[in-house]
């Protein structure tokens, strides 16, 4: 992927730390105002819906919230970033399907990652993949993931999604931050493979298998355990499990990795140009020095709620507009 020629050795520190606190969540996730497991979620049914009747009655898709977005704020934070908000940083990072295995054109991850300056802390919104996003999108899927390639053609990629995400939410975007399952793979051979202690078996594909217990993932293996999906029961909101197994397994490995080996490592990383950022170099230094003034206790994940559902032959996450509502409105909107 193309990145900013400004975007060096800062970036890759900037990056790394953003991963790395996105790591540090805890065991749970919060949906509204309940808390419930991974293993909660995948246990769930889907929803059929009968033909003809509207899959989005009585609850539809999130609206915006508010109807326009915050003008910026007149006090100064000190953060001198490119904020559309004094006190807080928002970022998109949007994680792309593998172009050997799918088109390479779907963000099959994407979180909305908000820093906070008072207090510090980081704030994140995990939509899935699948969530119904009807006028977003011009795909058949109606998908989430697919806006960044069939949204408004005026727009760049990155810009479709923003926009969408803005719209649906409210919440003003400030940056964005792009990689892909084969840039993943790529970054994981560079850091020497992933330690981690598989809880389960999955079989990507015939002959491509994890097996329970301890071992190293190399790159290939990383993108097969990011991108299986088929063996849950909710598909996508099961595999939002094995995304946090394997990044707080690589947050171990960074723990545990000589300083300069990672900064040549990701010196590594940075000039095969593995990530896509608009940020400037400068910029990604302060989001990393105000990443390292919180830890896991200021860090909150968050699922976008809703309920599953099979429309026409498509596995669909139906937001529940009440229940995001509430919730973007007490952890994403600054009162």
């Amino acid at each position: 992927m193309n990145i900013h020629p400004l975007v060096r050795m800062t970036a890759g520190t900037g990056l790394t730390c953003v991963l790395m606190v996105t790591a540090l969540v805890m065991p749970l996730i919060r949906s509204a105002d309940r808390t419930v497991t991974i293993p909660q979620y995948i246990a769930a049914k889907t929803i059929p819906v009968p033909p003809g009747k509207d899959p989005v009655t009585p609850e539809p898709v999130l609206e915006t919230l508010p109807e326009t977005l915050p003008e910026t704020t007149a006090f100064n934070d000190g953060l001198d970033l490119p904020q559309q908000i004094e006190g807080q940083f928002t970022m998109l990072f949007l994680g792309f399907d593998s172009q050997e295995n799918g088109s390479g054109s779907l963000h099959d991850v994407n979180y909305l990652m908000q820093f906070d300056l008072a207090p510090a802390g980081l704030r994140i919104l995990q939509i899935p993949r699948d969530t119904y996003s009807p006028g977003d999108t011009s795909a058949s899927t109606q998908k989430f993931n697919s806006i960044y390639a069939c949204g408004d053609p005026a727009l760049p990629g990155e810009q479709r999604v923003i926009r969408a995400v803005e719209r649906r939410t409210g919440v003003p975007v400030d940056a964005y931050l792009l990689t892909s399952c084969d840039d993943i793979a790529a970054i994981v051979d560079i850091l020497g493979g992933v330690p981690l202690d598989m809880p389960y078996r999955i079989e990507f594909e015939p002959g491509k298998v994890i097996e329970p217990g301890p071992q190293t993932l190399s790159g290939e293996q990383a993108a097969w355990l990011l991108r299986y999906r088929k063996g849950y029961a909710m598909g996508d909101i099961g595999r939002l499990e094995a995304q946090r197994i394997f990044i707080a397994a690589m947050l171990e490995k960074l723990a545990v990795m000589p300083k300069l080996q990672m900064l040549a490592a990701l010196q590594r990383i940075m000039a095969a140009q593995l990530v896509k950022t608009d940020l400037q170099a400068d910029d990604l230094a302060r989001l990393a020095d105000l990443c390292s003034t919180f830890g896991a206790a200021q860090t909150d994940i968050y699922l976008l709620p809703g309920t599953p559902a099979d429309i026409g032959g498509q596995s669909l996450w139906l937001p529940d507009k009440a229940a995001a509502a509430e919730l973007i409105q007490t952890h994403f909107c600054r009162h």
